[in-house]
């Protein structure tokens, strides 16, 4: 099924403008003809000011990433070239290559633009920071588990780039019960995750891309296709921007955690010393099957709530502390508000509800009647607006939505 025949992957009709601006060209076109079924480069001429939307000063990133021991470094056996961060590095020849996992973590522009980009995609986003001298090779062959975009900063690299119709690897395998962040084992009977080298075997067919990126430059790689890429005479600094995809894989492992719930069955536990001598073979897929049949009161739409829920507060150590706003008389239609932060709408059968992070659980819910409303305050860009601007429903009920969304903190009073 094509982007544009699956809804369930075409944005539908929200306003992108962090991402509009680092793609130089609407996103809603990138996901209708791009997103997972083809590469594309977006050359500088698109969007000039790209680079200072990132940010990046690479050599100080780099500084930074050796004081706080967050360098890596690799492809320097043999070669007598400067190290990281040494006088000549990375413009000398025979000099090993670096890179800087969750470089967001030292630049704040780019902290400030994997969180804008997060809260407008719904997926979370994060940086690396590639850096390799003229003529070498910093990794082998591989395809990503995510899809990635990644930006030139300065110099120039080499890419080819493969296409796959198989599934990637999943991003990460959620984690069971004894397991902590780390798994020494990245391949589990079928399901791989992660990153994964390609041989010169699996790859039949010629690369559908085969260029040389410049500054400013952009390209957009789907999750599981293979790349390799390499410098020649010029030297190389890029950012690769992962987008970690919240799966259906997800929401099964929430589905399945609900019915947990109302189904204690579920919840009991495997056999004493099954990792010593496993169960049998049929036994097991005769109780797997009696397990699987409890799903079928399962409710998809109920799991997706409380994984919306649980996206919204994610990063709720860094909200800040809450301030209430006593209860207002009624709005004039002139009054300007602003949205506070990000907000999430959820649909019941029969009402609709709004969520954002908060530490109280400040859920509001509303009849379906004001799902225009309601999306409308959630999504309007620039993120201000009047009370009269609020659609779909009667001037009094305008009023009493938009003071209950101020006594909630979903939006605050402009100053006129």
């Amino acid at each position: 099924m094509s982007p544009e025949s699956d809804p369930s992957v075409v944005a539908d009709g929200l306003p992108f403008p962090v991402l509009d601006a680092l793609l130089g060209s609407p996103a809603a076109g990138f996901f209708q003809r791009d997103w997972k079924c083809r590469t594309r480069r977006f050359p500088v001429e698109t969007a000039a000011d790209r680079l200072a939307l990132a940010g990046l000063d690479f050599r100080a990133a780099v500084s930074m990433a050796l004081s706080a021991g967050k360098l890596e470094v690799f492809g320097g056996k043999g070669r007598s070239g400067p190290a990281p961060g040494q006088p000549g590095w990375p413009e000398v020849e025979d000099a090993p290559s670096a890179r800087v996992s969750g470089v967001q973590d030292l630049v704040p522009s780019l902290d400030g633009l994997c969180q804008r980009l997060s809260q407008e995609l719904s997926h979370r986003v994060s940086v690396n920071l590639y850096v390799s001298p003229p003529h070498s090779r910093g990794l082998d062959r591989h395809q990503d588990g995510h899809d990635v975009l990644v930006l030139q900063v300065e110099g120039r690299k080499r890419w080819r780039i493969w296409k796959s119709d198989a599934p990637p690897p999943l991003d990460a395998l959620p984690a069971l019960t004894f397991e902590g962040s780390k798994r020494l084992r990245n391949d589990y009977r079928g399901t791989p995750f992660g990153g994964h080298a390609i041989s010169d075997e699996q790859v039949v067919e010629p690369p559908v891309l085969d260029f040389e990126t410049s500054p400013g430059d952009l390209i957009y790689v789907p999750g599981g296709w293979a790349h390799e890429v390499w410098t020649e005479g010029s030297y190389s600094a890029h950012l690769t921007f992962g987008i970690h995809l919240v799966s259906w894989v997800d929401l099964l492992v929430t589905v399945v955690s609900q019915a947990s719930r109302r189904h204690g069955a579920i919840r009991t536990a495997l056999p004493i010393g099954f990792a010593r001598v496993a169960p049998g073979t049929e036994q097991v897929r005769a109780k797997t099957r009696e397990m699987l049949a409890l799903l079928g009161d399962s409710d998809g739409a109920e799991a997706l709530e409380e994984v919306v829920g649980r996206w919204m507060c994610r990063g709720l150590a860094d909200v800040p502390n809450e301030t209430r706003v006593e209860p207002l008389p009624a709005l004039v239609p002139e009054l300007r508000l602003r949205r506070s932060g990000p907000v999430a709408i959820v649909y019941r059968s029969d009402s609709v509800g709004v969520c954002r992070p908060s530490q109280t659980g400040t859920d509001v819910w509303f009849p379906m009647a004001f799902a225009k409303a309601l999306r409308f305050v959630a999504t309007v860009e620039p993120p201000e607006f009047t009370v009269r601007d609020v659609p779909g429903v009667s001037a009094p009920s305008r009023a009493r939505l938009c003071q209950l969304l101020l006594e909630q903190g979903y939006v605050q009073l402009l100053a006129s």
